[in-house]
Formats: structure tokens, sequence, C-alpha cells
């Protein structure tokens, strides 16, 4: 099977693109495109709740990208309500 770590095994039609913080760079060293666009940073929210029928402590936990979704802000370093795009919650089991 044709594989990065293990070219060998690769057909003669087979042709190696290493990805660069620049862009993507040929095998001859020449670029083949500039500078992406920078990404979204992910953000955690971290909420302590208690749990409605045990009465445990828990942490809610919402995660998102910090892209301005839902009439939000991008690039802000909050996570807004429209930028949440999961959630879990963790409780810690009472003996």
């Amino acid at each position: 099977m044709c594989r990065w770590w293990n070219p060998s095994r690769c057909g003669p039609r087979h042709k190696w693109q290493r990805h660069t913080r620049r862009g993507r760079s040929r095998r001859d060293g020449t670029d083949a495109g500039g500078a992406g666009v920078d990404g979204f940073s992910t953000l955690l929210t971290l909420t302590e709740s208690t749990d409605a029928q045990s009465g445990a402590p828990c942490v809610e936990i919402a995660a998102g990208l910090d892209n301005g979704d839902g009439n939000g802000v991008a690039r802000n370093e909050v996570l807004e309500t429209g930028e949440i795009d999961s959630t879990a919650t963790l409780c810690t089991p009472t003996p």
C-alpha cells in the first residue's frame, strides 16, 4: 500500500507533496500557492452546575469556533451562544 512513510511501494505516477506553513511546496521546491487564510480559534467554556435528579456536582462543557456564527462577533475570544458547536455535561457520582 502506498503511504508517505514508505514511498517505495508507490507507483511511478504517484507524486508526493509536502505541506508547509507558507502553503504547499512541490518536490522541486517551488511554491504551489501562497499562505492560506487564518483559521478560527476553538474555545471552551466550563460552567459548574448540579444534576437535577441526584444533586451531584456537574460541569457543563461547551465548545465551538470563534467564527461569528449566530450573529456573534468573530475572533473576539468569547464563545457566544450562536458559536457553540457541541456541549457535554460531566457529573461526579455521589456515593
